[in-house]
């Protein structure tokens, strides 16, 4: 056992799947770490603040249970397309001298499409309403959170003890919106 090895697990997934990941000591930082990068569109940010917790029996390191906060943000400009089971995917052309009002999509339509999938907006607008915002961004944020949660307590043989789930509009500097856990992790 090692103390933080699920910042070492969270990391190694966020390079895999292409996620900007920031380990932190605090929310401060985590916003100028932020405030360094140049985002594309659609790129998912993750951000951990974790204590870990050494529980001993008899002197005896017995496990670390890591308290903290991990958070999921986009900052996004595209549509996502959702199925029947909820998944994503992200299915946008766009050019870079086109105006908000020539901005179209273009999907491509398949044989096995169904009624069932819909389009899902993600830009945002100064007027959007929070259950736009939930539509449009959040729902998608909170359900690939759970995935991500999930697979990493499943490799890792990690139990999740608790995760109190909340969303976060305009957070940080960055202004993107993100779904954060508080969450307990053995």
């Amino acid at each position: 056992m090692q103390s933080f090895d699920i910042l070492e697990k969270l990391r190694t997934y966020c390079v895999t799947e292409g996620i900007i990941f920031i380990p932190s000591i605090s929310e401060s930082y985590v916003n100028s770490v932020i405030d360094w990068n140049e985002y594309e569109n659609n790129d998912l940010i993750m951000f951990a603040l974790f204590n870990a917790v050494h529980v001993f029996d008899n002197s005896k390191l017995i496990e670390i249970a890591y308290t903290g906060v991990i958070g999921l943000g986009r900052k996004c400009e595209s549509e996502l397309i959702e199925d029947d089971n909820g998944d994503y995917t992200v299915e946008t052309e766009s050019t870079l001298d086109e105006t908000p009002e020539q901005k179209t999509v273009e999907t491509e339509s398949t044989l096995d499409e169904t009624p069932e999938q819909k389009t899902v907006e993600t830009e945002s607008t100064l007027d959007e309403t929070p259950e736009q915002k939930y539509d449009r961004r959040l729902k998608y944020l909170a359900n690939k959170l759970t995935q991500i949660l999930s697979e990493i307590a499943c490799e890792n043989q990690y139990e999740i003890r608790n995760c109190n789930m909340r969303l976060e509009i305009n957070k940080f500097d960055l202004n993107a919106d993100f779904v954060a856990c508080d969450i307990t992790i053995v």
